[in-house]
């Protein structure tokens, strides 16, 4: 009997990891076009030295030292045919792989916490069906490598012995691919001091180990990319700090984002008793948990870190675990029966198809291969918003267009654009058309010729005149005569 339900447990175990491996692998498969930060932080890893990449990044891009350099180097070993659709898959390369290895290595974590295999059966599953966690696996940013360094950095605590001091070197190095194990560190120490009280001089030798990683980042990576970036930042996400005005907005806010529902109070609900029951039956697992998510809501509220979904996916393990906490009380069966019916609440939900699942999306790499194919071979071509999308897509397309020295933008020269184009016939391609230069856009171009005019997103067989009375389309090409 407990041969069988040794093979029944490993049977589902196996059938929960394929289908959430599945999942990220349809959306990398069906490789939407990069959105405008990934094709920032391309051009950073393309234009930049190994070694480059361990200084400030240009383009208001900030990312883990490692995580660049892993991507660097999968990206030139990996790539042997440089067009825009293997590119791009191979860019997201890293955050797939880190995706795809969170599910078991977060079962593993829930059996060091809770040694409940239904418990680490339900982890696993919430886990891969979650569309977050989906999401951001596919797109070629950290955030989904942050989730799985948040695993392992709880992982290592959990069965730290002080004997073993290249675990303290581990964690000391987290940081170079996760800049969000800083919010991890406080709790987890010391519940470890707490722990380990008798055994200071131990103890004291392991974080001295801990410490050699972590000040040379701090010094020779994190104060300079504070110093270059912090004030730019600050500025762009103050609406962000803004949402998190006390500590329960913030909660319900960080349930919103993580499991995109727009009423969390059976989630607020249960996370509010977990902690409770944390508190009064295993306190260090506040430490773990609570902990890492109160500093990240002090650095939100002192405007030092945004509240945003793809910058608080590294909390998902998290507050799964809290919410995971209470079926620990129940019965093997009761537990199991709650289980199931988590299990199908999150199938129905969280089974999507790629292209529901994927956010931000923008249609550049549709808008250049379009204008490849259309291209007349003389034209002047001018790219518009935006223009690092555009940037980084027109490099797969060097040879006989003629681009434009400026590019379009209707937050800064458009009135100087439009106004100074040479007579003759033009190319205008744009990619997350803003709304802030729309109606400016579509009144000018009904004052010219259109010879030709695509949109992605939308009817193919959009007329010029009929801009004003859609939605702004994602991206575009427009041939126009002057």
């Amino acid at each position: 009997m407990e041969k069988g339900k040794k093979q029944l447990f490993c049977s589902f175990t196996a059938i929960i990891i394929l289908a959430g491996v599945f999942l990220r692998l349809k959306l990398w498969i069906f490789n939407p076009g990069l959105h405008c930060d990934e094709a920032s932080l391309a051009l950073n890893l393309f234009d930049t030295s190994f070694a480059g990449l361990f200084m400030p990044l240009i383009r208001l891009q900030v990312a883990p030292p490692l995580f660049l350099v892993l991507s660097k180097y999968f990206y030139r070993f990996v790539c042997l045919n440089y067009t825009p659709d293997f590119s791009d898959m191979m860019l997201r390369l890293i955050p797939l792989l880190s995706g795809a290895a969170a599910i078991p290595a977060f079962g593993y974590l829930l059996n060091l916490l809770f040694k409940n295999k239904w418990i680490n059966l339900a982890g696993m599953f919430l886990l891969a069906l979650n569309s977050c966690a989906i999401s951001y696996s596919c797109i070629f940013k950290q955030y989904s490598t942050e989730m799985l360094v948040t695993i392992l950095t709880f992982t290592l605590f959990a069965g730290l012995k002080f004997n073993q001091k290249y675990k303290f070197f581990l964690l000391g190095l987290m940081p170079c691919f996760s800049m969000t194990s800083f919010f991890l560190y406080p709790g987890c120490f010391l519940a470890l001091v707490l722990k380990y009280w008798n055994k200071k001089m131990e103890l004291f030798k392991g974080f001295c180990v801990f410490l050699i990683p972590f000040l040379t980042f701090v010094l020779f990576f994190l104060i300079p990319v504070s110093k270059t970036h912090y004030s730019n930042m600050e500025s762009y996400w103050s609406e962000t700090f803004a949402l998190a005005s006390n500590l329960f907005i913030y909660l319900k806010l960080l349930f919103c984002l993580l499991f995109r529902v727009a009423n969390p109070l059976i989630i607020y609900g249960i996370f509010i008793v977990s902690i409770f029951l944390m508190i009064y039956k295993k306190y260090q697992l506040v430490l773990y948990t609570v902990v890492p998510i109160f500093v990240t809501y002090l650095f939100t509220l002192t405007r030092h870190y945004p509240l945003s979904e793809r910058f608080i996916l590294f909390l998902l393990p998290v507050v799964l675990i809290i919410l995971l906490y209470p079926l620990t009380f129940i019965t093997k069966k009761i537990s199991a029966v709650i289980i199931g019916i988590i299990i199908m609440i999150s199938g129905l939900r969280g089974i999507l198809p790629a292209e529901i699942v994927h956010l931000k999306q923008e249609y550049a790499k549709e808008a250049w291969e379009y204008l490849v194919q259309n291209y007349d071979g003389s034209s002047p071509v001018i790219m518009g918003e935006d223009f690092v999308t555009n940037l980084y897509y027109r490099t797969f397309y060097p040879e006989n267009i003629n681009y434009y020295d400026e590019a379009f933008s209707g937050k800064k020269n458009s009135d100087k654009i439009l106004s100074y184009l040479p007579e003759g016939v033009w190319y205008i391609i744009v990619s997350r058309y803003d709304d802030k230069y729309y109606s400016e856009f579509a009144e000018y171009l009904e004052q010219v010729e259109v010879l030709d005019y695509k949109t992605f997103e939308l009817s193919s067989n959009l007329r010029a005149k009929s801009v004003l009375e859609i939605d702004a389309p994602k991206s575009l090409v427009v041939k126009i005569r002057k």
